[in-house]
């Protein structure tokens, strides 16, 4: 999971620094938040469950670490991508 967020956060970083498409780097970015979450949980013997809400992953992730809450709930609302 880790090395599949990697690859969409490094693929951002790319299109930004081209002046690319603000758009797809939306898109990568989400979806690197998502594995990191989904990684971290399944880490903590989470039960893997199918789903594309970071809100409901970030409130499981928050469960296991109450640290979760003011680091991530800020980004995801600056990023507006909940």
């Amino acid at each position: 999971m880790f090395e599949k967020g990697n690859h969409d956060l490094e693929t951002v970083k790319m299109i930004i620094d081209s002046s690319g498409y603000p758009d797809v780097e939306g898109v990568l970015l989400k979806q690197g938040i998502e594995k990191y979450l989904k990684g971290y949980l399944i880490f903590k013997w989470w039960k893997l469950v199918k789903t594309h809400d970071l809100k409901k992953l970030l409130d499981e992730s928050v469960n296991y670490n109450e640290k979760f809450k003011d680091s991530m709930i800020y980004l995801i609302k600056t990023l507006d991508i909940i």
